[in-house]
């Protein structure tokens, strides 16, 4: 059980096997044969801080806790099973409370992007904001909310403006698109409306993904089957963490990438500043010590 890492390797069961072969084909090879070898460095670096908490936490000192092989397993379930959860889990979500908020805050929407000059009645605006999240359509509040902060924070190495951040609740255009909207106009409804908007924000980018991930995290590995039970607290801290380092790690590639393979420099800040917070890892040890 204290053997060195060839020892363990060979244990491996096939499905190990082929999971590790898979990301160095797709995230590595694939890419290099592509001649995409800024695309190889981040998904080299990518693996560089799971690989250190998992040195620390797991091998260093409790390798004999819980098998390399389940160790493997359980990181692909976060990066795969868990995030692909998430995705539909928060997705369906994010429709009922935009519904719940269309419902409830409907008038003041359409009034707001009128306001902002989308359109010459509220009517468009309304039927627009249902369809937010797709097909072209603009959303103030609501679906796609998600995705829109992802793209803010891609932008925010290059320095982020009122502009940007309007572009979360008022489309494309507050960066310079072609619907008409105004950014002084943005700026004022900003202010104008910011109770509403940190209600909203708070909902679509705190509660609902906080939720979500931790839950399609920690179901991760509790509906996993494992062949070798849980016996030990340690063993309980390790699973949680390589599933939410998993997690992690398949976040912050989407994170990395949706910057854009012309800005390599922003691609590396970004993946260093999410590095220096861990937060699925800690909370994937605070889980850990509720079910201790």
């Amino acid at each position: 059980e204290n053997a060195g890492i060839v020892a363990h390797l060979r244990q491996l069961s096939l499905l190990s096997k082929i999971t590790i072969g898979l990301y160095v084909g797709f995230s590595l090879l694939l890419p290099m044969i592509l001649s995409h070898f800024e695309m190889v460095s981040i998904s080299v670096l990518v693996m560089i801080f799971p690989i250190a908490v998992l040195y620390f936490l797991y091998w260093r000192t409790s390798r004999a806790c819980i098998p390399l092989d389940t160790v493997i397993k359980l990181f692909a379930s976060g990066y795969v099973v868990a995030v692909l959860s998430a995705v539909v889990l928060e997705g369906i979500l994010e429709v009922v409370f935009g519904v719940i908020l269309f419902i409830l805050f409907g008038g003041v929407i359409a009034k707001a992007m009128k306001e902002a000059g989308g359109g010459d009645d509220g009517t468009s605006d309304g039927k627009n904001f249902i369809g937010g999240g797709g097909g072209g359509g603009n959303a103030l509040f609501g679906f796609g909310l998600g995705e829109r902060m992802k793209g803010f924070f891609s932008h925010f190495g290059g320095g982020a403006s009122v502009s940007s951040f309007g572009n979360l609740f008022l489309d494309d255009a507050a960066t310079g698109g072609n619907n008409g909207y105004d950014e002084q106009k943005v700026r004022e409804l900003l202010g104008k409306y910011i109770l509403l908007v940190l209600l909203i924000a708070f909902l679509f980018l705190f509660v609902i993904p906080g939720f979500v991930e931790e839950y399609t995290k920690h179901m991760s590995v509790r509906a996993t089957w494992l062949p070798h039970p849980l016996r030990s607290p340690r063993a309980v801290c390790i699973a949680l963490v390589s599933a939410a380092l998993g997690f992690a790690t398949k976040e912050n590639l989407q994170y990395v990438f949706s910057v854009g393979r012309s800005n390599y420099e922003g691609e590396l800040a970004l993946l260093g500043l999410r590095s220096l917070f861990p937060v699925h890892a800690i909370c994937a040890g605070i889980q850990a010590v509720q079910m201790i």
